[in-house]
């Protein structure tokens, strides 16, 4: 059995139950949502994810599209996702790195404010078996195409993937006057965020 540990103000719980360390970032998102991320939050992921069907061009779409132009010369085309709604996903991966990405998520309308970052899932022994526990973090920012934005980590990462690292969900207006909505997120062992993060652009 897999037990949670939750640290609360004042008291540790233990639960049992089955894996929660969230991916929801990067492949279709588990039949449960996460315990760690705000359910707004999940949803509005959720749809960013839905319905995406991959394409060889992101053109026509209504919602402006945020590319990252330096790692598509360093890693090469990313896989292009895209839905009738106006929802779009670019996954940039190194190809000799396999925990190296950086995925942007566009939308045609914005995502639901976060007061606080998620609690980060980190993976630790409990009582002698392998569990999680749900860390309070504090937001940390960067700035991308000059406005701050404000990240989190999503999860310390393991064996089978790097760590995971979020922004909040933000707009941005392309050089024609559309704007669009976007969440990024990266996946690294190296320590690239919030590098990555401002290697993005028009």
């Amino acid at each position: 059995m897999r037990l949670i540990l939750t640290i609360a103000t004042a008291s540790i719980l233990l639960t049992g139950c089955g894996p929660t360390t969230p991916r929801t970032t990067l492949s279709d998102l588990p039949s449960l949502p996460s315990a760690v991320i705000d359910s707004s939050w999940a949803k509005a992921k959720e749809k960013a994810m839905s319905g995406l069907t991959e394409t060889s061009s992101l053109r026509g779409l209504k919602t402006p599209v945020l590319l990252s132009p330096i790692l598509a010369k360093t890693w090469g085309v990313p896989t292009k996702e895209s839905s009738p709604e106006g929802f779009y996903r670019l996954s940039y991966q190194d190809p000799n790195k396999p925990f190296e990405r950086l995925v942007i998520y566009g939308s045609p309308r914005p995502f639901p404010s976060l007061i606080t970052p998620p609690k980060m899932s980190k993976d630790t022994m409990v009582n002698g078996e392998l569990g999680s526990i749900e860390v309070a973090q504090k937001w940390r920012t960067t700035t991308i195409l000059g406005k701050p934005v404000r990240w989190y980590q999503e999860s310390a990462g393991g064996g089978a993937d790097g760590a995971y690292y979020e922004t909040e969900g933000f707009a941005l207006t392309d050089p024609d006057g559309k704007t669009g909505y976007y969440h990024l997120v990266i996946e690294s062992i190296t320590d690239a965020a919030p590098a990555r993060f401002r290697n993005v652009g028009w």
